[in-house]
């Protein structure tokens, strides 16, 4: 718990330096942040109320996978296990990791307290939690990306009858974006061949007392493989219950998109829906690097490279992207505060548990 304190802090300096530097630079235009506040309040209100929209279609379909892979909850208890895990995660480093380990902790306890489990029972549980967690992500990546792939080529058609200075981005964004959506949707397949089913069951079945600190060290990572090899086969068996959560995740992506968009517009500059909706599979992996704290940082200088595709203003970028990382914190942190109470016995219980594991 201690490191993770530290950790946190010391991602909040480097977040900050990044700001400092961005301002030194000239990418950063604080003072008309400051006062988007006042000169747009309804704007700033609406990008508040699109980023609790889109939490509630991410929580939505969280749920609606739980149903999939038969763990039968209520709504409030996804919903409050989905917030307060996000509200909580995005103070902590890792926060994508912290996130679902959250999540899983406390949808787990609170099903064991809706009903009686014991020794299978609770494994059980506990391996389809991880499962819906995993392919959670996974589908909302590859909602990203067909949004991506899809907007991206239909700038990339537009631009080769008209021609244009961003052509070379764009296909590389298209291309990017293919190649993103042919490994996804191949992915189920590929866990299934014999060759990395032989490889990764071998090494886990490998390993012993005799084993060196360097084999030990690779019979773990092989038994994480296994592990998310074997949960990926199991979370894929029926692709087609996964449409309607794909089609979640790309709506999810409309609404954050209009928030980049919003956020532009607060301060009094202008930025290409389509083109945000482009560039957003690039941007969505950045936010997984521990680049800043809370998504703030140097999340701001990917997002202004990326967008020199389009011979956008670095400053443009990254204001309207420091803007959206703040109110999405924001609108983040009351839905947290608001949940909280639901399940507070379920978070003291896996914070306990956290630090009894890094004291040991």
């Amino acid at each position: 718990m201690i490191k993770s304190v530290l950790r946190s802090l010391g991602l909040m300096v480097l977040a900050f330096g990044f700001l400092m530097l961005m301002q030194k630079f000239g990418f950063l235009r604080v003072s008309e942040i400051v006062k988007a506040f006042t000169a747009h309040p309804k704007t700033i209100v609406g990008i508040c109320a699109l980023q609790i929209a889109t939490a509630a279609v991410m929580m939505l379909r969280y749920w609606r996978l739980l149903n999939l892979f038969g763990v039968e909850t209520h709504l409030k208890q996804a919903s409050s296990a989905t917030f307060v895990s996000t509200a909580l995660g995005q103070w902590f480093p890792g926060s994508l990791a912290v996130v679902e380990v959250l999540r899983v902790s406390l949808m787990f306890g609170g099903e064991s307290n809706s009903r009686p489990l014991g020794g299978k029972a609770d494994v059980g549980l506990k391996s389809r939690l991880a499962i819906v967690s995993l392919v959670d992500r996974l589908v909302g990546f590859l909602g990203i990306l067909i949004m991506g792939f899809v907007f991206s080529g239909y700038l990339l058609a537009k631009m080769a009858l008209g021609g244009g200075d961003s052509l070379g981005g764009v296909v590389f964004l298209f291309a990017l974006a293919a190649f993103g959506v042919l490994a996804l949707v191949g992915l189920p397949f590929i866990v299934r061949l014999k060759i990395i089913r032989h490889l990764t069951h071998r090494r886990f079945s490998l390993g012993g007392a005799n084993e060196s600190p360097s084999q030990n060290t690779i019979s773990k990572i092989f038994r994480h493989l296994e592990a998310i090899r074997h949960d990926i086969e199991a979370g894929t068996r029926h692709p087609v219950r996964l449409i309607g959560p794909v089609m979640m995740s790309m709506v999810s992506l409309l609404l954050t998109s209009t928030t980049l968009f919003l956020s532009a517009r607060a301060l009094a500059v202008s930025l290409d829906l389509f083109q945000i909706i482009c560039v957003f599979p690039i941007i969505s992996v950045a936010a997984l690097l521990p680049l800043g704290f809370a998504g703030i940082g140097g999340y701001q200088l990917v997002m202004a490279s990326v967008f020199s595709i389009f011979a956008v203003s670095p400053s443009v970028v990254a204001s309207a992207g420091v803007l959206q990382s703040a109110l999405q914190l924001l609108a983040n942190t009351l839905l947290g505060l608001l949940f909280f109470r639901v399940c507070f016995t379920q978070i003291r219980s896996a914070f306990r548990r956290e630090t009894v594991v890094s004291l040991g």
